[in-house]
């Protein structure tokens, strides 16, 4: 029997932000319909439950979503870089050593915040803020935490702090990929959702580009997790239909709760310190216990890095801590997203993909030495005037592709960078970059095996 357990510190990296009191008012009277001056003697109220004109259940409510570490923010750059020089420390990676003696790894989902017009939070807004501040910070401290994708869909109305269900209103999501190719030569393998929430959209997108998704988040609602209007059943975080397990799944085509066919692989991912779907000593147990039934496992869970990330340590290590006891047949070891997923599902190690690209007049010929992931790269290019498009090739066999820059495109002379990216069945990724001006091809290789 191999009883082994893959932790992983799964992170929604959204950069500062900030909630004054009467953004914090304003959620309170459109999820409960309670509308108070905004005075800290009312929020204490709130948050006592001493308001008498409420039922049980929206009292309830109101103390977990306005707990006081609920409230307290990364603000600024300057304190976020304070922070993460102690959550990055050795003290907190390893404040409990796994059976290795090792410490944690992280896994950052890096948002980029676009095409929003109200900013009251003062998020960090545009392509690549939130990207480069983690990745000199790792490169600054040689660290062997990993960047993926995180992405919420913008809503109806373009504020930053709201979010909406479909892709389509918007084509940012590809934006998104488009400047992280051509900009950072980077694309991701691993996928975290905003809001915890995937739609039939989300779910098909997913499947031609991202082989590994942390998205399931199925537990038995507790009476805290009932009391959050704002995430009624059915709503946000919707996973009620999906396996209640420690397991990892493929996800149905018409219903990405349900396993079935597609190829993309969906673990479960619950919060440390959440207002809902939270990691209990339960769930850590089950989790331990059925790596010692033989089932390599992955128990994953998350936190976001506007708050002091070090709290998640210390509510989750000591679950961890007292499950190791009680299975002390079970060796556990902190893991990054991908390779937990690797080592989890005993998938055999390859060599990435590499691109061979050539012209035939204004087409563009591109080659694949092995099969891909999905049906066709990703493929995105930039104008001279910054304009980033992202479109489908013609395919010409499984590891044979073209694409046209004519009148029907765009004309060849007008493009200034054309980007390629994919991932291969085993989680590696390549990326290739040709600059027109110079004729000269840059290729990245990311996610290549470490485990």
């Amino acid at each position: 029997m191999n009883n082994e357990l893959y932790i992983v510190l799964n992170i929604d990296t959204e950069g500062p932000s900030t909630e004054t009191i009467t953004h914090i008012f304003n959620r309170v009277r459109n999820i409960y319909g309670i509308d108070l001056e905004p005075t800290q003697e009312n929020l204490l109220r709130l948050q006592k439950g001493e308001l008498p004109d409420i039922d049980d259940e929206t009292r309830l409510g109101l103390s977990v979503m306005l707990a006081p570490d609920r409230l307290e923010y990364i603000n600024n750059w300057h304190q976020m870089d304070e922070m993460l020089d102690r959550f990055m420390s050795e003290k907190w990676r390893k404040d409990l050593p796994d059976s290795m003696g090792n410490g944690y790894i992280y896994s950052f989902y890096i948002r980029d915040l676009v095409g929003y017009d109200y900013n009251p939070r003062r998020v960090a807004i545009g392509y690549h803020h939130i990207y480069d501040f983690y990745r000199n910070k790792l490169e600054s401290i040689n660290a062997p935490d990993v960047l993926y994708w995180h992405y919420h869909a913008p809503g109806l109305v373009k504020h930053a702090y709201l979010d909406g269900l479909n892709l389509s209103h918007t084509n940012h999501h590809v934006q998104n990929l488009a400047h992280r190719v051509i900009d950072r030569l980077d694309f991701p393998v691993c996928y975290r959702p905003g809001m915890d929430h995937i739609r039939p959209d989300h779910n098909l997108f997913l499947e031609m580009w991202i082989p590994f998704d942390y998205s399931n988040q199925s537990v038995e609602l507790t009476p805290e997790d009932l009391s959050q209007k704002d995430n009624e059943p059915g709503r946000f975080g919707d996973w009620r239909r999906a396996p209640n397990e420690w397991c990892v799944y493929h996800p149905n085509t018409l219903d990405y709760q349900k396993p079935g066919t597609m190829k993309r692989y969906i673990a479960r991912c619950l919060y440390s310190k959440g207002r809902m779907r939270v990691i209990t000593q339960t769930e850590v147990d089950r989790a331990f216990a059925r790596a010692e039934g033989g089932q390599n496992t992955i128990m994953s869970y998350l936190c976001h890095d506007n708050h002091d990330m070090t709290m998640d340590i210390e509510t989750v290590n000591p679950l961890i801590r007292k499950a190791a006891k009680k299975y002390p047949s079970v060796i556990f070891t902190y893991r990054n997203a991908v390779d937990a997923m690797r080592l989890a599902l005993n998938l055999e190690p390859q060599s990435p993909a590499d691109f061979n690209i050539s012209w035939k007049g204004n087409r563009l010929d591109i080659s694949s030495n092995k099969m891909l992931w999905g049906p066709q790269p990703f493929f995105c290019f930039k104008t001279w005037d910054h304009r980033y498009y992202h479109d489908n090739l013609d395919k010409h066999s499984d590891t044979e592709w073209s694409y046209y820059f004519d009148w029907q495109t765009i004309d060849r002379k007008a493009i200034s960078n054309i980007g390629l990216a994919t991932n291969d069945d085993y989680g590696n990724t390549t990326i290739l970059l040709l600059d027109l001006e110079t004729g000269k091809i840059k290729t990245s290789y990311r996610n290549v095996d470490n485990t």
